[in-house]
């Protein structure tokens, strides 16, 4: 049998779980995990030693998705005791008359945001009383709340493609960058889906510009955030930079009435989370500017933007004068929500780092290079161009990877400015 076939057995495996046996993600997780180690001792022949040492090293990444996401849950736990929530409809509403545009705001604005900071469809659980209110109603509100979940390289602070990056051994901001471009075809499909969806073929491209306008806001603001601040912020701060320009696009050119409607007052009140969260976001990014302050905080607790979401969610304490009780109710319904994730993001990691070592990776991006497959060969041997040659390739691998390394991932698909 070959080696490549072994090598695809724990996808195959987790895919057979999951979508045949409809067994849940940490039980499917410890599966994975399980065949992975027996596949890379008694095929590839990593020893057991070398299998715990494997292990240990996915600890250190898996933890970090952890204390990502569990924030991220918190928060969102938080944010629902507050009843800012509630207010976002009226809010919507002063945005522009227009019920396209305000569609728009929710699906391709709103939405990636709630699930940048949050993950795990906090997009579409948020979003789908906000669709409801804008008078959708059964499937068009159902299929316009799944379209909020068009950005997910950045979903939960970019915890998957912060993993993906570190297995790979691939620069964070080349993976970043290289994901908001081949997004933005997508993005234009998406926002585009959803104007179809909301208003139907005619009006939809009647209003192509907005959609052209939100897309490309939405697009320009990933890269820029992917390329000069950090990816693993970029959804929440490419969400904020659109919001704002598109406030400032759409807002009304003539004072109505605010009869019924929300005061400036509960507008600053219902934004307030968001803006403290973002205050500190930016106060991360000053920090990293300084040279002795990002040594300094390098690798530390403190870089993780898990940290940034425990002090909003402490100063929201605060703020909003929660009970004892409710902090108390809301951490449990954070750990009761993220247990499963907790028990699968370990296991997946650790899943992924043992591939790695073993040369199971690297086996199936061989076999993929050898049928024409750029990416795969390009990361398989010299992390796409930087030539880190890695012990897990085998020969013929390196040679080829070696060769092809002059063309790879410097000029990266012809994107010289990743150099």
């Amino acid at each position: 049998m070959s080696p490549v076939l072994f090598a695809a057995i724990p996808f195959l495996a987790v895919l057979f779980l999951l979508l045949v046996k409809k067994r849940g993600t940490a039980e499917t997780s410890l599966y994975g995990l399980g065949i992975t180690l027996l596949i890379a001792v008694f095929v590839f022949g990593l020893s057991w030693k070398q299998s715990l040492v494997s292990l240990s090293h996915g600890l250190s990444p898996a933890f970090r998705v952890v204390y990502v996401v569990v924030m991220g849950l918190w928060f969102y736990q938080l944010l629902r005791r507050t009843g800012v929530f509630d207010k976002f409809p009226d809010l919507i509403d002063r945005l522009s008359e227009n019920p396209l545009r305000r569609t728009l705001f929710v699906v391709a604005v709103m939405g990636p945001f709630f699930e940048a900071v949050s993950g795990f469809g906090a997009g579409i659980v948020l979003t789908g009383p906000l669709v409801l209110a804008l008078g959708y109603r059964g499937m068009q509100a159902a299929v316009l709340a799944l379209l909020t979940q068009n950005a997910v390289p950045w979903g939960a602070m970019a915890v998957g493609t912060v993993l993906g990056s570190e297995i790979a051994n691939v620069p964070l901001q080349t993976v970043g960058v290289l994901c908001t471009i081949f997004s933005l075809p997508l993005l234009l499909f998406w926002i585009f889906t959803a104007a179809l969806t909301a208003v139907g073929w005619r009006l939809a491209l009647r209003q192509l510009p907005d959609v052209f306008l939100t897309a490309g806001l939405l697009g320009g603001s990933l890269y820029v955030s992917n390329r000069y601040l950090q990816v693993p912020t970029a959804g929440v701060t490419a969400g904020l930079i659109t919001g704002f320009l598109l406030a400032i696009v759409w807002r009304r050119k003539q004072q109505k009435s605010d009869s019924g409607k929300q005061p400036l007052r509960d507008t600053w009140q219902t934004l307030l989370p968001y803006l403290v969260f973002l205050l500190f976001l930016l106060s991360d990014q000053l920090l990293h500017r300084i040279p002795e302050a990002a040594k300094w905080l390098s690798g530390s607790i403190l870089d993780s933007p898990g940290t940034v979401m425990l002090i909003t969610c402490l100063i929201l304490l605060r703020l909003y004068k929660i009970s004892i009780g409710e902090v108390s109710n809301s951490v449990r319904d954070t750990w009761r929500q993220s247990r499963p994730t907790v028990i699968s993001t370990i296991c997946f990691v650790a899943l992924g780092m043992v591939m790695k070592d073993a040369g199971m990776i690297g086996s199936i991006a061989g076999w993929l290079a050898n049928y024409g497959f750029p990416i795969p060969r390009c990361i398989s041997g010299c992390d796409c161009g930087i030539c880190r040659q890695r012990s897990e390739i085998d020969e013929e691998n390196r040679s080829v990877c070696a060769d092809r390394d002059r063309n790879c991932s410097r000029n990266f698909c012809g994107f010289p400015y990743l150099k």
